[in-house]
């Protein structure tokens, strides 16, 4: 087999530019692929930019989440028995299936579907529609309905977050041909503030919340090491970040439904900060 080309700075610096721009490594291929590249050779070198990271020194990791499975198979949310289903070190990963029971999953659907509105993308400091994102998503304010309490005091029993560094619940619905191309979860500079908190918190962590899976399609899908979730309704994916960089292994996406309609929810944590709860 051939030798792949070289890996020079300045490829270096184009596919971290790609990256900065929230391109997927499909489409960063692609490209190098109009450049003159074949596929397989643009494909593995891509892959092991993304793999080696940025030149630059990391920031120090960020104080994370923590589920404390530690090789168990349940956990406890306080009434709630949560399975272990699957766990990975990079990312910082955790597959929990029954966080939701069914009844509650139809109930949260019911709650969000009259507040959807087109989803939006935070990119350079702006917040709007984006070709990225093609759904509809909405807010819970904390504390609006005796379902959204009770699914906030679990998240806060599996994971001990205080409550003020934690964003509202979000629901999201992704109908036929609907998708979220890979991105990372964590903010681009300037980090914002949170609600009525005017200390900017980067995020850490994120809980997806499945409440309803399409025919086909729609799978979770992380880009680098590669890894394709399907889960069933009232399962929730963990994963963390505490170094907002790609060298967190968090690139990910969901992928087109092609039948049927997707309904997930996601709680998304932002650092502590001094005075925080314990």
């Amino acid at each position: 087999m051939t030798a792949d080309p070289p890996i020079t700075d300045g490829l270096r610096a184009w596919v971290w530019s790609c990256v900065d721009a929230r391109l997927s490594l499909r489409d960063i291929v692609h490209h190098m692929c109009e450049s003159g590249w074949t596929a397989e050779p643009a494909d593995r070198v891509a892959r092991a930019i993304l793999r080696e990271g940025r030149a630059e020194p990391a920031p120090p990791p960020r104080e994370i989440p923590r589920l404390g499975a530690d090789g168990r198979s349940e956990l406890r949310a306080g009434r709630k028995r949560v399975r272990v289903l699957l766990t990975m070190e990079r990312p910082q990963l955790t597959l929990l299936g029954g966080v939701l029971s069914a009844k509650e999953c139809r109930e949260l659907i019911e709650e969000a579907r009259a507040d959807l509105i087109e989803a939006r993308v935070r990119e350079a400091g702006e917040t709007g529609t984006h070709p990225t994102r093609i759904s509809q998503s909405c807010y819970l304010d904390k504390g609006s309905s005796p379902l959204v309490r009770k699914l906030e005091e679990r998240a806060q029993a599996l994971l001990g977050w205080p409550a003020e560094a934690t964003e509202p619940l979000q629901v999201q619905y992704y109908s036929e041909g609907g998708e979220y191309k890979p991105h990372y979860d964590f903010f681009d500079e300037p980090v914002p503030s949170m609600g009525g908190d005017d200390r900017p918190r980067q995020r850490v962590a994120t809980l997806i919340l499945y409440l309803h899976t399409p025919d086909r399609g729609g799978s979770t899908v992380f880009v680098d090491p590669a890894l394709e979730v399907r889960p069933a309704p009232g399962d929730g994916l963990f994963f963390a970040y505490p170094v907002a960089s790609p060298d967190s292994g968090t690139l990910h996406g969901g992928g087109p439904v092609l039948a049927g309609e997707k309904w997930i929810a996601t709680f998304w944590f932002r650092e502590r900060l001094p005075g925080d709860a314990a």
